[in-house]
């Protein structure tokens, strides 16, 4: 064999040994940007969720404030008609009406 055909044969094994070397370290290092990829994407999603969820707390919150604030008001009108229905009912609703009232000053009492 000549001296050139050597140096040839050399080249391209060393071409294949790198190729294949190359080829090796993609495949290591596949599953791991692919994993980091998905992680990524979990990620952006995790906190599209979490943004989500923090617009539905400030709106939630706000309702249940004027919830509470109607069944206050709501408390307090029944309140002042259970007042006015004791002074015109006979004397045995009224010890009905006074134990509706009593009640019901005790929940909001409680509140």
């Amino acid at each position: 064999m000549s001296e050139a055909l050597q140096w040839l044969l050399a080249a391209c094994a060393g071409i294949v040994t790198l190729a294949t070397a190359a080829e090796k370290i993609r495949m290591v290092f596949s599953p791991v940007s692919k994993a980091a990829k998905r992680f990524d994407e979990r990620l952006d999603d995790h906190e599209g969720r979490i943004t989500r969820l923090e617009r539905h707390e400030d709106s939630d919150l706000r309702r249940i404030v004027e919830a509470e604030e109607m069944s206050r008001v709501l408390c307090n009108g029944i309140f002042c008609l259970l007042e006015e229905a004791e002074k015109t009912a006979a004397p045995e609703d009224a010890q009905t009406i006074r134990a509706a009232k009593k009640e019901l000053r005790d929940y909001i009492i409680r509140k």
